[in-house]
């Protein structure tokens, strides 16, 4: 932990906390909207998720290149 710390900071680190607060309380309220029927607070979860994932990979571009390059990885074990 405190490699990360350093390397990114401690703002990065109270960022990627809040993108995961809000993303987990994105899907709580999909969840509530299933279980009460009522499509208003799963509407807004979705909403809350799009939103959460736009702001990640505007951010932290970081994150988009581990992605990128764990894809490119897994294509170079596959046949042709």
């Amino acid at each position: 932990m405190e490699k990360v710390k350093t390397a990114t900071g401690t703002r990065k680190d109270i960022r990627s906390i809040a993108y995961i607060m809000a993303f987990t309380l994105g899907l709580l309220l999909i969840i509530a909207g299933a279980v009460m029927s009522t499509p208003v607070p799963a509407i807004v979860g979705a909403l809350l998720l799009v939103a959460c994932s736009v702001a990640v990979m505007i951010t932290e571009p970081e994150a988009l290149d581990i992605y990128a390059q764990a894809y490119s990885d897994s294509e170079a074990y596959t046949r042709h």
